[in-house]
């Protein structure tokens, strides 16, 4: 072999190898490129899964507050119902109940 064969093969093994690493280095760019659209992606789609999730987490703390809220009201009316100036009040009011020692007058 001359030596201008052997530097003319030596050419075009260089040009396959740096063809190869080009290739090799597009491959990973192109992937890499690919890795962040999906992470980009799945971080946006993740904002919007958070946002409804707080969206929905405030409403039900609203809905608890009511409901407490609530609570408390039905139970200061359940103490009145239970005390006896209500037991008396309704005996006297609705059914024209006395006490022993009372007397009824009727006025017509």
């Amino acid at each position: 072999m001359r030596k201008s064969e052997q530097s003319v093969r030596n050419t075009e093994g260089r040009r396959t190898k740096i063809r190869g690493r080009k290739a090799s280095l597009l491959f990973v760019v192109a992937c890499t490129v690919i890795l962040l659209s999906v992470c980009v992606l799945n971080h946006r789609y993740t904002e919007g899964q958070i946002l409804d999730l707080t969206m929905q987490t405030q409403a039900l703390e609203d809905q608890i507050r009511d409901e407490r809220a609530l609570q408390i009201e039905l139970e200061g009316r359940e103490a009145v119902l239970r005390s006896d100036a209500y037991r008396v009040r309704l005996a006297r009011d609705q059914f024209h109940l006395i006490r022993d020692y009372e007397v009824l007058y009727v006025v017509e």
